[in-house]
């Protein structure tokens, strides 16, 4: 690093991914805005991923590591943070990539403000068997800077309905908050350990930059070994806890306007859906809907008198509100049947 600071650290862990690694990191090299150090860390891949890492380490920029044991994304993370250096840290998966016009993009942003917290917008691509891209999606983030914590969170729960808020590779962060603050990765979550890290994060700044610049490309592989694509046993539970984490955000605020519980509750019944739609075809299907009915949860749904929504959005509502289960399951079935069989089309409308 020539003895310079760097401005970003960016840290990027690496399990398997020798088909997209060489991209990952030449999106990284290739930026306009060159003072930053790439923190590449191997936990363990089993295929060629770390010996191309080595053959691109020769740039003084990249610090590279290799765990001694797997130790999983989120301790691998918490390792790079410990590592980094630089004044923003910010996050890039191994199968992922970056506008060459990001850093600088963003430096330009951050070089004359004091600013706790960036948030930018992303192309989702979506891939089919053939690892052949089939359509890219735009998940927009809107020009937008807050400096009250009320309106950080009534941003931060905006964000999570493309969903931007809950990941973190679209996200600068102040390295001095993080480790003045023991922000770090739970690895005891199964999934939605970005959101739990972001929902930490929040808690101590002072203001929040989104900027509409879309600068990474978020691959969605169709791969039934994925994480997203296996059945996680706490699912349901973890994207709940997204819910009550935010709900209980304001209640502390004491905001519990219409806008900002409206999006909550439509992202309840996104999650009911997915977790149904996970269930379908399981035995006992109709009990398994009655018990997330019980909850007291779906009671404050089943309550909320929603004001500006979709046409999609009501008869999901309406279908998952009324007493005709067998109509809901049905339906239910229609989307599985789509999401299995027509993956890109599910992906368009969902």
């Amino acid at each position: 690093m020539n003895n310079q600071t760097p401005f970003f650290s960016i840290i990027m862990p690496v399990y398997n991914a020798e088909k997209y690694i060489e991209q990952s990191i030449n999106s990284v090299l290739n930026q306009t805005f060159t003072k930053f150090e790439l923190i590449i860390i191997d936990d363990c891949s089993k295929d060629s991923s770390y010996s191309i890492c080595e053959k691109l380490k020769n740039d003084k920029r990249i610090v590279l590591k290799k765990n001694k044991q797997n130790l999983g994304v989120a301790d691998t993370r918490n390792y790079g943070i410990r590592l980094a250096k630089g004044v923003y840290i910010t996050f890039l998966d191994a199968d992922d990539y970056l506008e060459e016009k990001l850093l600088e993009t963003v430096y330009e942003h951050l070089k004359d403000k004091n600013i706790d917290y960036l948030k930018y917008s992303v192309f989702e691509e979506y891939f089919n068997l053939k690892n052949e891209l089939e359509y890219v999606k735009i998940c927009q983030c809107a020009d937008q800077f807050c400096d009250d914590q009320k309106d950080i969170l009534k941003e931060s729960i905006k964000l999570e309905r493309y969903p931007l808020f809950g990941y973190v590779w679209n996200s600068f962060y102040k390295l001095n908050i993080i480790k003045n603050n023991t922000v770090k990765f739970n690895n005891i979550l199964a999934m939605n350990e970005d959101f739990d890290f972001n929902i930490q994060y929040i808690n101590y700044i002072n203001n929040m930059q989104c900027i509409s610049f879309n600068g990474y490309h978020y691959r969605k592989l169709n791969n039934e070994n994925s994480l997203s694509s296996k059945k996680q046993k706490d699912y349901f539970k973890l994207h709940v806890m997204k819910v009550e984490a935010f709900e209980q955000f304001l209640e502390k605020f004491n905001i519990k306007d219409q806008n900002s519980m409206e999006i909550l509750f439509l992202l309840y019944n996104r999650y009911v859906y997915s977790e149904v739609e996970r269930n379908i075809k399981s035995d006992d299907i109709k009990r398994f809907i009655k018990n997330i009915k019980k909850t007291a949860l779906f009671g404050k749904f089943y309550n909320f008198q929603f004001n500006q929504i979709s046409l999609k959005e009501k008869i999901m509502i309406k279908l998952l509100k009324g007493k005709n289960e067998f109509l809901f399951i049905e339906f239910v079935k229609f989307i599985s049947f789509i999401k299995s069989r027509f993956p890109i089309i599910f992906a368009r409308i969902k």
